[in-house]
């Protein structure tokens, strides 16, 4: 094959879009139903999460909340609990709060107006793009993580894909390629190249479409491209984590702040000093009196920024605990009867590990 002297922009979606015809993942289950308020629904959910992970949560949303007035309407820990297990739970929140919006402002009618889009919790530039592109076919770009990789291979940019001049660049670039006819199947195209074929590691060069025009590629140096970052090493932090239960089996669960890991959760009752004393720290931090206390085998949990080395403690109270608690704060939770309650994934861990060490 002859190379051309210059690959245009044109030629690059051409080819793009002529390979996403035959390969491209054309039946995710969010592009199934003609519907911005599914796509809204999905983009969310794949913000910083990889497809194969987002698709069982995405039905078990939908089957939950079919509809902005349902999502609308419902409280915010139903959310929370079909939520639990993707993370980044702000993300769950944000919706709630625009779907709240979106009814009260405009009768759940979706925004067909990208700035109105924007002004919505939790909808960046690349979502906005994305919803705009794929709901009305309009001419918006997007750069997720996988078309950030796909473009600075193609055109071997040298810097931080998270440096605000490196950012700007991208934008230019992908707004370029970003065809007029077709734009939601260009934009899916691009995310599928990144996601099936120009991978982190281990990239499917030889089955690229666009390879003999890829800089990083024709310098056998696709391994360079996006330059890696030296992050530093994540701290490790501890705590221990209390299974109060009652002589009926409840157990004790106190809702998290509104903002940082968990937000918003109800996770079990935390003690962040582990010097501290159990029957102290219950006493004053939760006005009840522990009769007996064990502790299980460490867990450890991975966050973004940092690793948890959790400690449960399985602890008993003799009475029914402490009638006065704020219900909006805490929450006597039985794990049998199925009560909406978004719970962290590393306290479902817990309670797992629990129930497993019951039944020997």
């Amino acid at each position: 094959m002859n190379k051309k002297t210059r690959y245009s922009d044109r030629e690059f979606s051409s080819d793009l879009l002529a390979w996403y015809t035959v390969h491209g993942r054309q039946n995710l289950p969010w592009k199934q139903l003609d519907s911005p308020y599914h796509i809204w629904i999905s983009e969310v959910m794949l913000q910083q999460t990889q497809v194969e992970t987002v698709i069982p949560y995405y039905w078990k949303f939908i089957r939950k909340f079919p509809d902005m007035r349902s999502l609308a309407n419902a409280e915010v820990d139903s959310v929370l609990s079909v939520w639990a297990g993707l993370g980044y739970y702000a993300r769950a929140r944000n919706l709630h709060r625009a779907a709240r919006i979106i009814r009260d402002d405009r009768d759940c009618e979706f925004p067909r107006d990208f700035g109105q889009l924007l002004s919505l919790p939790g909808i960046g530039r690349s979502t906005a793009g994305a919803i705009m592109a794929f709901s009305y076919n309009l001419r918006y770009p997007i750069l997720d993580g996988n078309v950030k990789r796909v473009l600075m291979r193609i055109h071997a940019i040298d810097g931080d894909p998270g440096a605000r001049e490196t950012q700007a660049l991208l934008w230019k670039i992908a707004d370029a390629k970003t065809p007029g006819d077709s734009p939601g199947d260009y934009n899916q195209a691009i995310m599928d190249l990144g996601a099936m074929i120009c991978k982190r590691a281990a990239p499917s060069c030889l089955n690229c479409p666009v390879r003999n025009h890829c800089q990083a590629y024709q310098s056998q140096a696709v391994a360079d491209y996006p330059r890696k970052i030296r992050r530093a090493k994540r701290p490790v932090r501890s705590c221990r984590m209390l299974l109060i239960s009652r002589p009926d089996g409840d157990v004790l669960l106190q809702k998290r702040p509104p903002h940082g890991i968990w937000g918003g959760l109800w996770s079990l009752p935390q003690m962040d000093d582990p010097k501290a004393g159990i029957r102290r720290f219950c006493a004053e931090s939760l006005e009840l009196e522990v009769a007996t206390w064990r502790e299980m085998d460490m867990l450890r949990h991975h966050f973004t920024h940092y690793e948890l080395l959790i400690h449960p403690v399985v602890c008993s109270i003799d009475h029914s605990g402490n009638p006065t608690m704020d219900e909006e704060r805490f929450l006597w939770y039985n794990r049998n009867l199925g009560q909406d309650a978004g719970i962290p994934t590393a306290v479902e861990r817990i309670f797992k590990n629990l129930e497993s060490t019951e039944n020997k």
